[in-house]
């Protein structure tokens, strides 16, 4: 089940927000890769590596436990496969 199902009229504005978030994400991981190579030499690129996940983490448990909400308020255990209606 994808999120942007509950909100039908709204489903272009979703994808829009998520190509404009990815493209952010993109940049600023770039820059902060790029700062941290010239500052920190390249064995330091792992250690921001973790700090990016660390703060990617929090957003993404909590879509986690929205879907999962919105999974079993639909009476579904698991999100539908793609093609499944």
């Amino acid at each position: 089940m994808d999120i942007s199902e509950a909100f039908q009229d709204d489903r272009g504005a979703i994808m829009g927000l998520y190509s404009v978030f990815l493209a952010l994400g993109q940049i600023l991981g770039a820059i902060v890769g790029g700062v941290a190579a010239e500052h920190f030499a390249f064995d330091r690129i792992l250690v921001a590596t973790f700090v990016l996940m660390l703060v990617a983490l929090p957003p993404l448990v909590q879509l986690r436990l929205f879907e999962h909400r919105f999974s079993a308020a639909h009476g579904r255990s698991q999100p539908a496969q793609v093609g499944e209606v």
